[in-house]
């Protein structure tokens, strides 16, 4: 009769196998997963210069009935010609992206530790999200509305025990991610993924990533603090998504040309998207 050797662990051995295996197949097909990859940045690229687009012409000429925000973008991509197969191929370029991040998530290619692949599965659950928002919106001309979603779930979380807290926590969240642009703005570490740095395209393209790193962190802290003034509150009308953290901001001093600014900031962000999907080094091995 056999018997297991001692410390013989079969449930271990067998996720260590599912993983050999995964790492496997990752490295026989690392152009597919590289090219994976690549075409989730051209999306995002397309997505936030959209955003951008769309934020500048509400700072300077009205916002012609368009939200700026990802509803406002798709139902850009969607009124041009060929709209909804652009849609369907930017869906597929978002799925692609989540799932690069959940391989990434499982094997750890760029050692960024336990908090790089919770990150990283957060990232593949919003992607995933925005997948289902693009094919809504390609099949029905749905593309939902970011304000009035944010107010509904701001709501039902209110009124859940603690719900206040919750929704503070969720703001806080937000502007933490902020912070984290912030901080990759204000030093290099965007850099070590990069190729780019021995080509004529270098300073160009550091200039993009930090400018668009700044107006990404103005952005989190914006509808982060929504959220909050939302908890502080207990009104979720107060609560609202990046349209309405825009158009908050043209009330301000100055607010149409502090959106100005902000908006070439998310364009520049758009642009160092499209930087990376050509320039990123992207690890499979």
């Amino acid at each position: 009769m056999l018997r297991p050797r001692l410390g013989y662990d079969p449930a271990m051995s067998a996720v260590t196998d599912v993983e050999q295996s995964t790492r496997n197949f990752a490295q026989r097909n690392s152009g597919w997963v590289k090219g994976a990859a690549r075409a989730g940045y051209v999306a995002r690229g397309v997505l936030w210069s959209l955003i951008g687009l769309l934020a500048l012409r509400l700072a300077f000429a009205g916002s012609g009935g368009k939200k700026a925000d990802k509803s406002g973008a798709l139902q850009e991509i969607g009124s041009k010609p060929f709209g909804k197969v652009l849609l369907i191929l930017m869906a597929v370029a978002c799925a692609l992206y989540a799932a690069w991040h959940l391989l990434e998530a499982a094997l750890n290619f760029e050692d960024k530790g336990v908090g790089g692949r919770i990150f990283r599965v957060v990232r593949a659950v919003i992607y995933i999200s925005l997948v289902s928002a693009i094919l809504r919106y390609a099949l029905s001309k749905q593309s939902g509305n970011d304000n009035k979603q944010s107010e509904d779930f701001t709501e039902k979380m209110l009124d859940w025990p603690l719900g206040a807290w919750l929704v503070a926590a969720v703001g806080l969240a937000l502007i933490g991610a902020g912070i984290y642009n912030g901080r990759q703005a204000t030093g290099d570490r965007f850099k070590k993924h990069l190729e780019c740095w021995n080509s004529d395209h270098a300073k160009a393209v550091d200039t993009l990533a930090k400018v668009g790193l700044f107006a990404r962190m103005l952005v989190f802290v914006l509808v982060g603090g929504l959220f909050i003034q939302a908890a502080v509150t207990h009104d979720k009308d107060k609560a609202g998504g990046l349209d309405a953290a825009l158009r908050r901001l043209i009330d301000w001093p100055f607010g149409r040309v502090l959106l100005g600014a902000l908006a070439v900031g998310l364009i520049a962000f758009g642009l160092y998207s499209f930087a990376e999907a050509k320039y990123r080094r992207i690890e499979t091995s």
